[in-house]
């Protein structure tokens, strides 16, 4: 999950392209296929603020948070491999 919400207008890289937020919403980032070197498949998933919307957004790379944001792990399978998920080397563009 990528750390606080993004306001609306607000610009971030996903799946290495431009995208411009449409509404207030958190940012969910989901590896497919951990442990495998990019590229593959993910999921990037918004929750809207407004109306509890929630998108599946299908990609091949992680985001490109804006600058002094990052994601933060909320939860990993046991099949994950330890150097896929430490420190925050995982997620560098």
């Amino acid at each position: 999950m990528a750390e606080g919400s993004f306001a609306e207008n607000e610009t971030l890289s996903v799946d290495r392209r431009p995208y411009v937020v449409p509404a207030p919403a958190f940012l969910g980032f989901i590896d497919l296929q951990p442990g495998r070197n990019w590229s593959h498949e993910c999921l990037y998933v918004w929750c809207r603020l407004s109306d509890d919307t929630v998108e599946a957004q299908s990609g091949a790379f992680p985001p490109g948070l804006p600058e002094g944001r990052r994601l933060i792990l909320l939860a990993a399978g046991p099949d994950v491999p330890r150097w896929a998920i430490a420190g925050d080397k995982c997620c560098a563009d």
